[in-house]
């Protein structure tokens, strides 16, 4: 691929796309919003050498189709941070597949290896009202790739008529993840659901729980006497 600047000579570019399915890494530090995808480079044409190559590929690692791994080996600037950014994205053909994969948090301790951290989202799927004052939380849960195993979730209270002791349950191996809260009273009660290893513990939504009143009916009796 070649670039023409104001008539001066061809200025030469890579084409990173170029060939069969394949996926490239790319990073940031700070914020996803960080991850450099292209090169941040201006060109002044009357400054441009005769024919000079532009890499406009600023990926940190490649593959191409038949193998599923990345690898590269970290910067020392990256040692002991914790707000490193990695995406990636796959390409054929000169095009690039900018939506394939979100970015994920990845931390390094000061020897440059990967630290297991607790990181991952949540989201609600619905709340099943049992009788008795009785609900259960049914959500997701998609971890980090970098997270270390959780012990369980939580769900604390933090609004309520009555005072509810923490909740806690283990981790479902399928995909949808329930806690079981109960001994409520009628009224809104307010949960932050957590996911956890051990003490430490991650946020992951909050939920209310409406348990309406307890139905009642009245009788009335007459009779007459003779």
């Amino acid at each position: 691929m070649a670039l023409f600047m104001r008539g001066r000579p061809v200025l030469l570019v890579n084409r990173p796309f170029q060939g069969s399915l394949g996926a490239k890494a790319y990073a940031g530090l700070g914020t996803p919003q960080d991850i450099q995808y292209r090169p941040q480079k201006t060109f002044c044409a009357k400054h441009v050498p005769i024919n000079p190559v532009f890499n406009n590929d600023v990926s940190v690692a490649t593959t191409i189709s038949g193998a599923n791994t990345l690898t590269f080996s970290a910067p020392v600037a990256w040692w002991g941070r914790d707000d490193i950014w990695i995406q990636i994205r796959t390409f054929q053909g000169d095009f690039e597949n900018e939506s394939i994969y979100r970015p994920v948090n990845l931390a390094l301790d000061n020897t440059g290896s990967i630290v297991k951290i607790l990181a991952g989202t949540g989201s609600l799927l619905r709340v099943v009202l049992n009788p008795g004052g009785s609900a259960k939380i049914e959500f997701n849960w998609t971890r980090a790739f970098n997270c270390a195993p959780l012990t369980g979730f939580a769900a604390v209270q933090t609004a309520g008529p009555t005072t509810i002791a923490l909740v806690s349950g283990p981790v479902s191996s399928t995909r949808i993840q329930t806690l079981t809260i109960n001994g409520m009273s009628p009224g809104t009660y307010t949960f932050t659901i957590q996911a956890r290893i051990n003490a430490r513990a991650l946020a992951l939504f909050s939920v209310n729980v409406v348990i309406p009143p307890v139905p009642t009916s009245t009788i009335s009796l007459s009779y007459q006497e003779d």
